[in-house]
């Protein structure tokens, strides 16, 4: 698992954002996690469809497209839950309540930043 940063509409946000890039990571997701610390979300792509089953917190979801528009932002989605997003690509998941704090709307554009020894730009994975 791969970490990067995260850019709203060209600016950066105090998000540390963990990507999933191969089946298993996708598949595992937030399973093995607690919590999520208010600094951190999890990138999922593809994925226009996510689940909170087995989840043990609630947590906001930002569905965007191929060019990273956000299409869908689900806040305090709780535990036991199916979220289905017929426009989404790829998903941002957040701690409970970050995505209202962080400004996160419709039409929006997320974008990914790579850190460290990558620095490739990363746009939804298109």
């Amino acid at each position: 698992m791969r970490t990067t940063l995260a850019l709203l509409d060209g600016t950066q946000l105090d998000l540390r954002v963990l990507v999933c890039e191969t089946a298993r990571e996708r598949s595992r997701g937030l399973l093995d996690h607690a919590e999520l610390a208010c600094d951190e979300a999890m990138w999922f792509s593809p994925a226009y469809a996510i689940h909170t089953f087995g989840m043990r917190f609630a947590i906001d979801v930002v569905f965007c497209d191929r060019r990273g528009e956000i299409v869908r932002v689900a806040e305090r989605v709780p535990a036991r839950r199916l979220l289905v997003c017929a426009r989404g690509y790829a998903c941002l998941e957040l701690a409970a309540g970050r995505a209202g704090e962080l400004g996160f709307g419709p039409g929006m554009r997320l974008e990914l930043v790579g850190s460290g020894q990558r620095e490739d730009r990363v746009r939804a994975r298109a």
